[in-house]
């Protein structure tokens, strides 16, 4: 519940206050005024006009403990707020006792209290932490607990299933070819692009459907577009030869060290837009899944939501629901509604990984994968087994 509430923040110095509403704000934490009701109570009992906006700045003139305890208690006591953070202000340095007591004394409530001195006082901030209260050095460190307090959910069940047997045998510390990598996805119950693997000198079959994709299959290129190692929309097999010509000379050049494996040719899949699917082994927290938006720019943009694996459904549409850049593709103005349930329930497949009691895959990652409006398609594979 209290990740939907927003965070009050109140102070006496309106510049140190600005500091920690912006900090807040920038981390994506929603703010709160005072409410009319309380602003209407402190005018009425102490003549004091709190100010309105997302910052509640009682102003040097409400540094007084009764009017400071006031505003914090109504604050704790509304029932509408994540958090309260006091901005404390010079006052905790040249007098800690006065500016924190009535902090202090605000504790037990059922809403979170916190505090940030500015400048920092050492004295306000041992006081603060021997009543009880959650005291930070800096706007950023305050900024960042509150963000990380708002997105914490107590532990949860792991999802169950069948063991995937038919992951087959898998060589150890090793880089899968895509082609493998493909047969992988398939065999956990994600759905990959049509396509046909052709050895490294085999002739090009006369029953393609046209356009075609072409990539060279190398474990030594896990990045073939950097590589030049993939050509898009040819229309016939003249351009598939032509394009299997030029990618010899091109990795003659540019990865002379290479073995080339063979060829894979892929129909070319359309949707809405694209994604990207992972799994990987954690040295610290385990098996974790992931999704993002997919392309070229996933690794820039890094806007990613993280789950330890395995996921049911339910967890993975909740994961797809995060990713800002994948929001564009639930019909976002009068766009076509691409297929999101489609995309979550690849996350859950590939989350399967994790249920493979040998843990053998190290990572895997699709992407892009095509979101269409009816069903997606993983059309590239990346894919690295566990040291034995």
């Amino acid at each position: 519940a209290r990740a939907g509430r927003p965070v009050a923040v109140v102070t006496t110095t309106g510049g140190g206050g600005a500091m920690a509403v912006d900090r807040l704000g920038g981390a994506g934490v929603a703010l709160a005024g005072a409410p009319e009701a309380l602003r209407a109570a402190v005018r009425a009992a102490h003549g004091l006009e709190v100010k309105g906006g997302r910052l509640i700045d009682v102003t040097l003139a409400g540094a007084r403990y009764e009017v400071m305890k006031a505003v914090l208690d109504g604050l704790l006591d509304s029932g509408e707020l994540a958090a309260v953070i006091a901005a404390i202000g010079s006052s905790a340095q040249f007098l800690p006792e006065r500016a924190v007591q009535p902090i202090i004394d605000c504790t037990g409530h059922a809403t979170p209290l916190a505090a940030v001195p500015l400048p920092q006082a050492d004295r306000a901030l041992e006081m603060l932490a021997a009543g009880g209260v959650a005291g930070f050095r800096t706007v950023e460190s305050m900024a960042d607990a509150v963000r990380a307090f708002l997105a914490w959910a107590p532990p949860r069940d792991l999802a169950a299933g069948a063991v995937p047997a038919a992951l087959g045998e898998l060589p150890a510390d090793a880089t899968l070819d895509e082609a493998a990598g493909l047969d992988l996805l398939d065999r956990l119950g994600v759905p990959t692009v049509d396509r046909r693997l052709l050895g490294p000198d085999s002739p090009v079959p006369a029953d393609l459907a046209y356009p075609v994709v072409l990539k060279v299959v190398s474990a030594d290129l896990p990045h073939k577009t950097e590589a030049g190692a993939v050509a898009l929309g040819l229309a016939d097999r003249a351009a598939v030869e032509a394009a299997r010509a030029a990618m010899r000379g091109r990795l003659a050049e540019t990865a002379p060290g290479a073995r080339l494996q063979g060829w894979l040719i892929q129909g070319m899949a359309r949707g809405v837009g694209e994604a990207l699917i992972g799994y990987r082994l954690d040295a610290e927290a385990g098996p974790v899944v992931t999704v993002g938006a997919g392309g070229v720019f996933a690794e820039l943009y890094r806007d990613v939501a993280v789950r330890l694996a395995p996921v049911d459904l339910a967890t993975a549409r909740a994961m797809v629901a995060e990713v800002r850049g994948l929001r564009a593709l639930d019909g976002w103005r009068g766009r076509p509604r691409g297929d999101l349930d489609g995309l979550a329930a690849a996350v859950a497949a590939l989350s399967r990984l994790a249920l493979d009691p040998r843990r053998r895959v190290q990572e895997a990652e699709a992407n892009p994968v095509i979101v269409g409006e009816t069903g997606v398609v993983a059309v590239d594979a990346l894919v690295r087994t566990a040291a034995g």
